[in-house]
């Protein structure tokens, strides 16, 4: 069968470029001839094309996700910008199935309707969801907008969702049923990210800290984690790079504004403890066996988060603030992993069997 991927590939997120390859070679996995849609954003807006072009956060963020993209990310469509190319060219791809997910790529208030498949024919290609998130724990709009939605959710074959209140929403506003699945990056486990994007890269055993904050929290936790570890004898390293540490490396050491999505996996691995407020680095720390904590992300988020954690007895390693507590149960309570490994075998096998299904 002939599938398209409809996800934020073209991100430049650690988390969601890695999703999409994930989902694409278990996909294959199944006998699958996958390729991704390259629906890409158009920018409106003189300063805003500018500042996405030529701003340093993105200009040193563009070559190593672009490597990624080229090598792992293939094959691809013809490249779209708009409602109107895909309506007017898509149905020359002869795709059976369009898949969309995993990630938030229900937010319809920033991402408009392309991601709920309005551009697909279902008289010749059947539309699904895998893992799909609406970013927000419920359904805030209503009105015209939710009832196009809910009458675009009801042409999909399948829907699943990667969050427990995402079972919620599509079952009480949209009317649907949903199925609650892993995430892709979770369907493999830690042998296949060595075995292919790890592939090269050395593994070492070094006491050490990574940390990966993202929001408004991240400065104050830095320097908080930075201190934290010194006193310890532990080196520490962070994997998130904003303006503030263009001009403070020093609490970030190596630099990692330009590490690709490789080394990025890489430093998770090598890590001995790993604190984060981000779900995709939550996983691997999860997958690579790490002492951890999450933090709960105040800009959204934390349901993805939390619903993995429950499902796997971890939910002790959720917090809402960083405290001398939350940092020595890194140390102190050792995670029982064999336990972890044996309910994520479950959680593996149920989403497998929905992909398996379509």
């Amino acid at each position: 069968m002939k599938i398209g991927i409809m996800t934020f590939h073209w991100a430049q997120n650690y988390g969601a470029v890695i999703q999409c390859y994930a989902l694409k070679c278990k996909l294959e996995e199944l006998g699958h001839d996958v390729w991704i849609i390259d629906r890409l954003p158009r920018y409106e807006g003189i300063l805003r094309r500018l500042y996405h072009r030529f701003s340093y956060k993105y200009f040193l963020s563009w070559m190593r996700f672009a490597h990624f993209n080229c090598s792992f990310l293939v094959p691809k469509t013809r490249k779209y910008h708009s409602t109107k190319e895909l309506e007017k060219h898509f149905g020359k791809e002869n795709f059976d199935m369009v898949i969309v997910g995993s990630d938030q790529v229900w937010r319809w208030n920033i991402l408009g309707y392309n991601y709920f498949l309005d551009f697909v024919d279902k008289r010749n290609t059947r539309k699904v969801s895998y893992a799909a998130s609406f970013g927000m724990s419920h359904w805030e709009e209503n009105g015209l907008d939710t009832f196009k939605i809910a009458e675009l959710l009801k042409e999909f074959s399948h829907v699943s969702v990667r969050e427990q209140t995402g079972v919620g929403i599509c079952q009480h506003t949209f009317g649907i049923h949903a199925e609650l699945v892993i995430d892709p990056t979770m369907i493999h486990d830690a042998s296949f990210y060595e075995k292919t994007l790890l592939k090269g890269y050395e593994k070492t055993d070094e006491s050490k800290m990574v940390s990966c904050i993202l929001g408004k929290e991240h400065k104050g936790h830095c320097l908080q984690l930075s201190n934290w570890a010194w006193k310890r004898s532990l080196a520490y390293e962070e994997l998130y790079w904003t303006s503030w540490d263009f001009f403070h490396m020093e609490f970030c050491k190596g630099a990692f504004y330009h590490i690709s999505v490789s080394e990025w996996l890489n430093e998770i691995r090598n890590a001995s403890y790993v604190v984060t407020n981000s779900f995709h680095c939550a996983v691997f720390a999860i997958l690579f066996h790490k002492q951890f904590v999450v933090l709960n992300n105040h800009s959204g988020g934390g349901d993805r988060i939390r619903t993995l954690l429950v499902a796997l007895h971890l939910e002790d390693r959720f917090s809402s603030s960083l405290d001398e507590r939350i940092l020595g149960q890194l140390l102190h309570e050792p995670i029982p992993y064999e336990k972890v490994e044996k309910r994520l075998d479950v959680l593996r096998e149920s989403s497998l069997t929905f992909l398996k299904n379509l």
